[in-house]
């Protein structure tokens, strides 16, 4: 699982540079490992809500993303993250 903390920390790092797309594009490498090894990620979804990262949630492609790495189904069952709304699957944040 220490490889869901890298990309995290990756996509933090180029969110902060002002790099939004290149942040996107380690979240498919997210999506591989997810894949690979049968793991959410979910315990390492903290960072996405790190006041730094508000420009990767703003943009557009963060729903589609959230739903494909399995997190709209997980706060779904436990609850959206704090300051977040879950309505007919889409998730909005203040």
């Amino acid at each position: 699982m220490g490889s869901f903390a890298m990309l995290m920390l990756s996509m933090n790092w180029y969110t902060m540079l002002g790099d939004v797309d290149r942040a996107y594009l380690v979240s498919d490498r997210w999506l591989a490992e997810s894949r690979r090894s049968g793991l959410s990620g979910i315990p390492f979804i903290f960072g996405f809500w790190l006041p730094e990262m508000r420009p990767f949630r703003a943009d557009p492609r963060f729903q589609e993303l959230a739903r494909h790495m399995g997190f709209i189904a997980y706060w779904e069952q436990f609850g959206p993250p704090d300051d977040c709304q879950l309505r007919s699957g889409i998730l909005s944040c203040h």
